[in-house]
């Protein structure tokens, strides 16, 4: 199976969302209260974005957005089939995309995730993310964790990609 690397765009965000999977979705709608999928796709594109095609077929998006002068904000949603697409995804945040961030002035990344989404987690701790609580960030209270790369250094995509 191939995995390519593209920038995201409406008609390819759309095909992830429509197949997104149950974990990613329950983590996305507590944190916007009436969120509809619309304007999910119209957030996500604000920033940067991609999507991992795995043989053509959109199955993970993720980007990324400034959330203060230094700090960007990571996402991730896919499908069932996005797993396949992670290491390629990994390598591609570790490499070029932190280089460009660290080149632009960015020194912290940060990630937010409902606290039972093992897999999620699995993955942000393997790319070297140091988790915290982050509790009653959701609607309703519901606790997440956040994880933070800071601050952001070169040889970060040289520890984690070997």
């Amino acid at each position: 199976m191939r995995v390519t690397i593209v920038p995201g765009d409406q008609e390819k965000l759309d095909l992830v969302i429509d197949a997104m999977r149950e974990d990613d979705w329950r983590e996305i709608i507590c944190q916007y209260d009436g969120l509809e999928v619309f304007e999910l796709a119209e957030r996500c594109l604000a920033g940067e974005a991609w999507i991992a095609l795995l043989d053509g077929a959109p199955v993970a998006a993720w980007g990324v957005q400034p959330v203060a002068a230094k700090t960007l904000q990571i996402w991730a949603f896919g499908t069932d089939r996005m797993s396949r697409a992670v290491p390629a995804m990994s390598r591609h945040i570790l490499g070029p995309r932190l280089l460009a961030w660290i080149a632009d002035g960015y020194t912290r990344v940060e990630a937010r995730s409902i606290a039972d989404h093992a897999e999620a987690h699995r993955w942000m701790e393997a790319l070297g993310g140091v988790p915290s609580p982050c509790l009653a960030y959701g609607g309703e209270g519901i606790d997440f964790v956040m994880y933070a790369w800071a601050p952001l250094r070169p040889e970060m995509a040289d520890a984690v990609l070997r």
